[in-house]
């Protein structure tokens, strides 16, 4: 297929097949209305919506940076470190409100929806325009929340772009993928392996540039024991940390794809020293700003631990074992095949393609792979095979939120194999994407997290308010949560003095922000603080140093832990039971 290219911005170059007639002014307004479809969509729905703790924890955090606070040092938390820099940062510029800290996503957001808009235009510019509308309407409108995810999923698609548009010849293209791949693994660790995994993969795919002048490498070696520790270290993950029907769905085919990469590649040792150098030479630079900070801070010790060994830890946590994929699948597939009516019908639909999304691009993309070999290149297969391992990020914590990281660019994937098999293939699946993303937007995007499945499949709806009594949140929410919190903070600001502290337990840290009042321990979640004897114990010392002047306790939270009711004990022999409220047990200092 002779393809020709088109250049936009004065740098960014892709490429179309003759014969569609395109235009650099058509597909310039083409992508035009795309974004100005972004910036309705989230002008409208960028606070539409919380997490209390979520949100709390991010603005906790970055209020603690801004108040000269070292992180990981003098405040917790499992991220490497730029995601709560760049709160800090958006706080710090746009104001102290949570709301200050979906700016930022929001313009990542339509920057995100041109750069996909580009990456498909090959395959036409009615599938970009699906492509880039479904990354609007699946990605931060529903679960309009400042994670780390969100900004993991714009640096993926950065090396997406990179991947595709820079020349292999340059120079570039390896030092700048592999500081996108850092900077990607410093806002989150595990999207940042399972990404690397996937363009380590697809760089090995790629034939060799001396195979292409005649040379053809005769040891493969190193190519192939990095294929096979990859592949083991995602079996291990997927053993350990996921269940059999996520392994089925969302880890056979990139399992797939690494061994028919490690059977086909090109590469040989020369080749793969002279591809790692430059990878990691670009990743040295991306880690040294932060190594910097950490070095020269004294906490350096504590990054590791939080971010590796805590982080880990976390999905041993029981709530995990709660949600399955494969059981939202049966269940809305019986909600399908017996539908409550047409509203069910559309929902239950909905999420059963959200979940097979992954497997089905994973199949499509192992086929072509299969029938076209090596000869063809794996060029054409760039973005549906880095999407197949992308998709392995949902199957983290398996909730319709985490399939929200991934189904859209797992989409882009799918439209981009569609659009080059069949006219009906092509606008079958632009179809599909204006289903998913009618849907998507009108039934489920800014809705609460706390629907549950059967709430998710019948669509329900539930309106938001402004909360101007609540100053510090700058957003729309529950009535129900707004109230909660209102009566919270008028008793804590009401029973402690400006500069008091309190301690919220196992986890509240949306409390210490909207309250203005200082957190007394390092971390704001048990959960993750107190892992040992000699943690509970350091915590104990720093609580008889500064006393908090209120401890807030919910029991039967699901952070909840054996330490936390030791904690408690020790708690209730210093301090008055004051009320209960808003599910928290509530104790006040005798030293009043």
């Amino acid at each position: 297929m002779t393809l020709t290219s088109h250049r936009y911005f004065g740098w960014i170059t892709v490429r179309a097949r003759p014969g569609q007639a395109l235009t650099d002014r058509a597909d310039v307004i083409a992508c035009a209305a795309v974004v100005c479809f972004a910036a309705l969509v989230l002008f409208h729905f960028h606070d539409r919506f919380w997490w209390p703790q979520a949100d709390g924890a991010y603005a906790h955090v970055a209020e603690r940076i801004l108040a000269g606070e070292v992180l990981h040092r003098d405040v917790q938390d499992i991220h490497a470190g730029h995601i709560n820099l760049v709160n800090a940062g958006a706080m710090g510029l746009f104001g102290m409100k949570m709301v200050a800290l979906r700016y930022p996503l929001v313009a990542l957001t339509l920057i995100q929806t041109c750069l996909v808009f580009f990456l498909l235009l090959p395959r036409g510019r009615i599938v970009a325009m699906s492509g880039a509308a479904a990354m609007t309407a699946l990605t931060f409108v529903q679960f309009p929340n400042p994670t780390a995810n969100w900004y993991a999923l714009f640096f993926f698609v950065a090396v997406l772009c990179v991947l595709a548009w820079v020349p292999r010849e340059s120079r570039w293209r390896l030092g700048a993928v592999g500081f996108l791949l850092i900077t990607l693994f410093l806002f989150r660790q595990l999207s940042g392996v399972l990404v690397g995994i996937g363009v380590m993969t697809y760089l090995l795919s790629e034939a060799s540039l001396s195979t292409s002048l005649g040379r053809r490498p005769k040891d493969k070696f190193l190519a192939r024991t990095l294929l096979s520790m990859m592949g083991l270290g995602l079996v291990s993950y997927l053993l350990l940390k996921t269940s059999l029907g996520a392994w089925i769905l969302f880890g056979t085919g990139p399992l797939g794809i690494l061994v028919w990469v490690g059977i086909h590649t090109d590469r040989g040792n020369r080749d793969v020293v002279k591809m790692l150098l430059p990878l990691c030479l670009g990743g040295l630079a991306a880690l040294a700003p932060l190594f910097l900070y950490h070095l020269a801070n004294g906490s350096m010790s504590a990054w590791i631990n939080d971010t590796v060994l805590v982080a880990f830890a976390l999905t041993e946590l029981p709530f995990f074992e709660e949600k399955r994929f494969s059981l939202f699948l049966l269940f809305s597939a019986v909600s399908f095949l017996q539908p409550s009516g047409p509203v069910g019908l559309v929902n239950s639909l909905y999420v059963i393609v959200l979940i097979l999304l992954a497997p089905i691009l994973a199949y499509m993309t192992l086929r072509g792979l299969s029938r076209d070999g090596m000869a063809s290149g794996t060029a054409p297969y760039l973005l549906p095979m880095l999407a197949s391992f992308h998709a392995l990020v949902a199957v983290h914590y398996q909730a319709i939120v985490y399939l929200a990281y991934t189904v859209a660019i797992t989409f882009a994937g799918l439209l981009w194999l569609a659009a080059a098999r069949s006219a009906r293939a092509r606008w079958g699946t632009i179809a599909l994407a204006v289903f998913l993303s009618a849907t998507g937007l009108y039934f489920h995007a800014g809705q609460s997290i706390d629907r549950g499945w059967i709430g998710i499949v019948a669509g329900s709806r539930s309106p938001v308010y402004a909360a101007p009594d609540l100053e510090r949140v700058g957003l729309r929410i529950g009535a129900e949560d707004a109230a909660i919190y209102r009566d919270l903070v008028e008793l804590i600001q009401r029973e402690t003095p400006k500069d008091g502290a309190i301690l919220v337990l196992p986890l509240g840290p949306e409390l210490y922000f909207l309250s203005d009042r200082r957190n007394p321990t390092r971390f704001y979640n048990i959960g993750f603080g107190i892992r040992s004897e000699s943690e509970l114990a350091e915590t104990i010392s720093t609580l008889r140093d500064d006393p908090p002047d209120l401890v807030l306790y919910r029991p039967r939270d699901h952070y909840d832990t054996a330490y936390a009711a030791r904690l408690m004990d020790y708690v209730r022999t210093r301090y008055e039971r004051l009320a209960s409220q808003g599910g928290y047990d509530i104790y006040r200092t005798w030293a009043r």
